[in-house]
């Protein structure tokens, strides 16, 4: 996987779970340089931010729990039939 430097900004939190990635404010380079400073120094951080996000992925974009949620919704607006 993948390892993620995003920013703070709420789309994020609602996407991006935060054992998946660093999260940095978006007007703050220090922050932004550290982070990438981390992701190149520290393999072992990178390693399991990679590895969490493909398990992130797996369990919660499946196309088993995409049809899951989808039959919810049906539900929702057919009144439960």
């Amino acid at each position: 996987g993948c390892p993620v430097i995003a920013s703070k900004a709420p789309g994020y939190k609602e996407t991006l779970a935060d054992e998946c990635s660093i999260r940095v404010s978006i007007d703050n380079i220090e922050a932004v340089v550290g982070a990438m400073q981390v992701m190149l120094d520290v393999p072992q951080v990178r390693d399991e931010l990679g590895a969490a996000g493909v398990e992130y992925v797996r369990s919660h974009y499946s196309w088993d729990r995409s049809v899951e949620e989808m039959r919810g919704v049906y539900r929702r607006i057919s009144g439960g039939a």
